[in-house]
């Protein structure tokens, strides 16, 4: 009986999912057509319309199976057939799993091959492109869940019925920002996945307004339903907040304040604030004049940033860990699905594109028609169909623009001659972790600090000096001759900077967190990396900005904030008042919507009295744990006046008239329309 259910809900819903891989598929056509960064299927962009697409089309097709069975007319025959609701559940999941995969299967054999023709795609085409978008394929099937359970769910749509894409957003969450290994990613898919249909089996299967539910449907629904509700309290803490302040008059704003060095190693402060002024003050504070300003920022000493621990070291917390051999690597603080083989390398002047390919060991370059014009080893350039001699040792992170990193050997692609140069290598047991390049002589992208990747790079090499960091050393070598290298120690939790060259001094920033405080200390060094000076600024305070949520009684991760906010009176007062007024909005909130589902619920006055208290002790965990354990009666419409009212009273709320409670008074989980008895 079984099979011929998954029968009739392959045949009815069959149109659906060929709309869907119709649909699908002209969205991703589109959205590959318009990416121009060369990545072809491995562009941010590109990937980020899969995932809106796999998510949305599986979602519609989960939803699609529930409400066309639950129409009036329909639900009655579908519930007597002999098959238990749990079993008609399982079967409307499997065939639901099949129809998503053949609609999405579909989608991505039409984007592959627009992939490999050149003429569409004017970028290289690998089938290891196609990874990401397996897991994306993957991830849809969140969205098929997440549309089954809202389809099962029995509540208003504009209300909590929407909730479960709240827990959907969270596990996609966790997958790409939690997850380092693509292993990973895809177990929290799974579990997510799985939560999620357990829970729609719960709602479908224990739905009826006089079916008893069992004990393990009220955690779901916290889990489930709960994250959503948290999501709607936070919104609400953040626009209370927002009310609260401009009701207060108090406009707390914020300013930013960072060391920043001139090229003669004098230290001053630099203070954005939120009114986008720029100021420049001496370290105690004492704002520089105009004139001094001006010439500060002519003079500041670009600095390049150079972690001082290998990121694959195993005693690296699993922050700082990256993985750049899988789908996954952890790049700029956050998680991002790419493919490390296929990362672009140069922008020749002649407009060919050159991509390094790990698994030849070698650069391939296309032109501005999309053709492959050939491929470069250590030996010169190639035309097509002749083989280069490949790059050995372990390839790191590194096509910055215009460099190549690999385990023992830094590489320089000499534009000109199409070729790869030698410029630093060590012999074994000694291996590189990184190479950063820096500049004399050239105005930095931000005050104090410039970026390793400067988009100059593509117009040819400019750098003065390479920075290669190997276990404890710093290695600088410098077109002028300039070759020393500096003991650094190999520990994540400091962050370093290097710049200089000019007059012959190098400047070494080093900055260490320590519990609340920063230490920062520069150490200057000639040109054979003695040490000239050290400057020291004093400890700073590192102050969170202010958040909301943050007075929320929840368990919530906030990253320092990478600038430091010296501590002033004035600071902290408006720092305090900001969070009394986020506090205040949490405790109003979290009161006025345990009353509301007390009061719609019919709860005595003892209980809304006693979980209003909890709920100013406690705030959402309260909230959270009344949705949990309080049994809710079911609401259904009054014959007399057709709102919907509880069925525990004798009488309606709204219109009084008699209308007798039902012999078993249950709880409300959200009974399918014209169930049968």
């Amino acid at each position: 009986m079984m099979r011929a259910f998954i029968v009739k809900e392959l045949r009815e819903n069959a149109r659906w999912a060929l709309l869907g891989a119709g649909v699908l598929s002209a969205w991703l056509a589109i959205s590959l057509y318009s990416q121009r960064d060369g990545l072809s299927l491995v562009a941010s962009d590109f990937q980020l319309a899969m995932l809106a697409g796999f998510l949305i089309s599986g979602a519609a097709l989960g939803l699609a199976q529930i409400l066309t069975d639950t129409r009036r007319g329909r639900w009655g025959f579908i519930a007597n057939r002999p098959l238990s609701a749990g079993r008609i559940f399982v079967a409307k999941l499997l065939a639901g799993l099949g129809l998503y995969y053949a609609a999405t299967t579909i989608a991505l054999l039409v984007i592959t091959l627009l992939a490999m023709n050149t003429r569409f795609v004017r970028a290289p085409f690998s089938a290891s492109m196609l990874v990401p978008a397996i897991y994306y394929q993957l991830a849809g099937v969140v969205g098929l869940t997440i549309g089954l359970l809202i389809g099962s769910r029995r509540a208003a749509w504009i209300g909590s019925r929407v909730f479960p894409c709240i827990a959907g957003v969270m596990v996609l969450g966790a997958a790409l920002y939690v997850a380092i290994y693509f292993s990973e990613a895809v177990a929290i898919t799974l579990a997510g996945a799985g939560l999620i249909a357990l829970a729609a089996k719960a709602y479908f299967s224990h739905n009826g307004q006089y079916e008893p539910q069992r004990p393990w449907i009220k955690p779901l629904q916290v889990i489930i339903v709960g994250a959503g509700a948290a999501a709607v309290i936070a919104l609400a803490v953040n626009v209370s907040t927002e009310v609260l302040q401009t009701l207060s008059g108090a406009a707390p704003g914020y300013r930013m304040d960072q060391y920043v060095l001139d090229r003669n190693g004098n230290a001053f402060r630099y203070r954005v604030t939120d009114r986008n002024t720029m100021e420049y003050a001496d370290l105690p504070g004492n704002l520089l004049s105009e004139a001094e300003s001006e010439r500060v920022q002519r003079e500041l000493m670009p600095l390049a940033y150079v972690p001082l621990a290998d990121p694959s070291d195993s005693n690296v917390p699993r922050g700082y860990r990256q993985h750049y051999g899988d789908v996954f690597t952890v790049s700029d603080r956050y998680l991002r699905p790419m493919i490390a083989p296929h990362r672009p390398a140069v922008l020749n002047s002649d407009g060919t594109a050159w991509t390094y390919v790990s698994a030849r060991r070698r650069l391939e370059g296309i032109n501005i028609d999309g053709d492959f014009v050939g491929s470069i080893g250590l030996d010169g350039f190639h035309p097509p169909g002749e083989d280069a001699r490949p790059i050995t040792g372990k390839v790191l992170p590194g096509w910055d623009r215009q460099w190549l990193t690999t385990s023992d050997t830094v590489y320089r692609f000499n534009q000109a001659r199409r070729t790869l140069e030698t410029l630093y290598e060590v012999s074994p047991p000694e291996r590189i972790i990184g190479a950063w390049q820096f500049e004399k002589n050239s105005p930095p992208s931000a005050p104090g600090d410039i970026g390793t990747e400067d988009a100059r790079a593509f117009s040819g090499p400019r750098t003065d000096y390479l920075a290669v960091l190997t276990p404890g050393k710093l290695n600088v070598r410098g077109h002028d001759g300039t070759s020393f290298a500096v003991d650094v120690p190999n520990d994540p939790q400091i962050m370093a900077s290097i710049g200089g060259g000019v007059d012959g001094r190098f400047y070494l920033k080093m900055s260490r967190y320590e519990g609340s405080v920063h230490r920062t200390d520069v150490r200057v060094l000639d040109a054979r990396g003695q040490l000239i000076s050290r400057i020291e600024y004093p400890p700073q305070p590192i102050v969170l900005p202010p958040w909301g949520l943050a007075q929320l009684p929840m368990s919530l991760a906030i990253p320092p904030v990478a600038y430091l906010i010296p501590r002033s009176e004035e600071r902290a007062g408006v720092m305090q008042l900001q969070h009394i007024i986020a506090a205040v909005a949490a405790f109003v909130t979290t009161i006025c919507l345990i009353i509301w589902v007390c009061l719609r619920y019919g709860f005595e006055r003892s209980a809304t009295i006693t979980w209003s208290v909890l709920g100013a002790l406690f705030g959402i965990t309260a909230l959270l744990t009344l949705w949990c354990v309080r049994l809710r009666p079911a609401r259904v419409k009054c014959p007399s006046c057709g709102r919907r009212r509880v069925v525990t009273r004798q009488r309606c709320e709204h219109c009084d008239a008699e209308f007798p409670a039902p012999v078993q008074p249950d709880i409300e989980i959200f009974d399918q329309p014209l169930r049968a008895a």
